[in-house]
């Protein structure tokens, strides 16, 4: 029996909702041709934006529909399913004004700690960086709500919210999106008590893609923008600019997901110009800059724009340049999506290369990405059996794609 594809959910939902296909496009502001492929399996269901539409007119979550949350078991990923488990009570069991549900620990092994975690992420390790971060924000916890010194209170908090930050974006990489959501509260929360306006920034950013990766669109906008005004007339140091930056860009990105694109624009404009100032950032700044730029109009292109421009962006744009396999691989699937929307033999072709590219990489990206399972089945299906070569085969039973 051939596993459920996200077209098959759509459709689920849509008999559930009583919907005829033309009603649920109206709904969703695209043709129902558009939709009616989509279901087929003739048209990739790999594009946010349209998914983000498709949920709001069958009232559930894009989680819901691209089969995210369901995590898998066996091989690496034993253990995954107890980690965020133990994130997500840490989340809820940590609240600044609750007490500590663990022992405080010095700020020498925290920031070690911290410095680990970042460089586990880095590489794209997802399950070791789960493994360790309720742990690590319970300590931070505790620290923050029983130091006798202010300084150690600060810096277990400015802690907390980078730590929020990345459980963020652990959480929606193995597909606990609504989860995420929760990560980006408590680093609003450890930002507003330090008042400090470039990690309301950083944490606005958090929560601004937690709910993106929820298919709340207008609600990343609004956050984003609340950011971008936190920020507004301090001073303009480097971390201040490249944090802007990052805000100009989510703002960017959700404006032409809700095809405002005049509104747009200008975010674009302001991030490059800020990118010109910072030039290439490291990690501790998001890795903000020129070649991050180029990195973000793949992503906004592959899913509120033209495919073909998409795919002129990433022959132009050089992702090796920053030394983060994370942000790599999300080019190379960016890439993939892009020539696999183009529809020609020699771009399905390329998107292959450009997805096992991405796999090489960082593996657990695409394991745990359902739109890059998505595009890669679409090529499968254009191509046939009789083309599928063992490479390719390959490539499909490790992330899940029936060939």
């Amino acid at each position: 029996m051939a596993p459920e594809t996200i077209g098959d959910r759509i459709k689920t939902r849509r008999k559930l909702r009583g919907l005829s296909v033309r009603q649920a496009a109206d709904f969703a502001d695209i043709a129902a041709s558009t939709w009616s492929r989509i279901e087929r399996g003739e048209r990739g269901a790999d594009n946010l934006t349209i998914l983000s539409g498709m949920a709001q007119a069958l009232r559930c979550s894009v989680a819901d529909l691209i089969g995210d949350g369901h995590l898998p078991v066996g091989g690496e990923s034993v253990g995954l399913v107890d980690d965020v488990h133990d994130i997500l009570a840490a989340l809820v069991e940590t609240d600044l004004g609750d007490e500590a549900t663990s022992d405080p620990a010095p700020l020498d092994y925290l920031t070690r700690e911290a410095a680990l975690l970042e460089d586990l992420y880095r590489r794209g390790d997802f399950i070791a960086t789960a493994a360790r971060l309720a742990p690590f924000l319970r300590q931070l916890h505790a620290t923050a709500v029983t130091a006798e010194a202010a300084s150690d209170a600060r810096r277990s908090l400015e802690l907390t919210v980078l730590a929020a930050h990345r459980m963020m974006n652990v959480l929606r990489n193995v597909g606990q999106r609504a989860d995420a959501y929760l990560a980006g509260e408590r680093a609003r929360d450890a930002a507003n008590e330090l008042e400090d306006a470039e990690l309301t920034g950083i944490a606005a950013f958090t929560r601004a893609h937690a709910a993106l990766g929820c298919g709340s669109i207008e609600r990343g906008h609004k956050v984003a923008e609340a950011g971008l005004r936190a920020l507004a007339g301090t001073e303009r140091t480097r971390r201040a600019e490249a944090v802007a930056g990052q805000l100009h860009l989510t703002s960017a990105m959700c404006l032409y997901g809700l095809k405002r694109d005049a509104e747009a624009e200008p975010h674009l404009t302001e991030a490059e110009g800020l990118a010109g100032r910072t030039g290439d950032c490291g990690q501790d700044l998001g890795w903000f800059g020129p070649t991050n730029i180029g990195i973000w109009k793949l992503a906004i292109e592959v899913d509120s724009g033209d495919p073909k421009q998409a795919v002129r962006i990433a022959r132009s744009t050089n992702a090796m340049r920053l030394p983060a396999p994370t942000r790599q691989a999300s080019f190379y699937l960016d890439a993939g999506r892009a020539f696999a929307r183009v529809g020609t033999r020699e771009a399905d072709a390329t998107a292959v290369r450009m997805i096992a590219t991405a796999e090489r990489i960082a593996p657990q990206r695409v394991q745990f990405h359902p739109l890059a399972r998505e595009a890669l089945r679409v090529v499968v299906m254009r191509a046939g059996r009789s083309s599928i070569d063992s490479q390719l085969r390959g490539l499909c039973e490790r992330i899940g794609v029936t060939a």
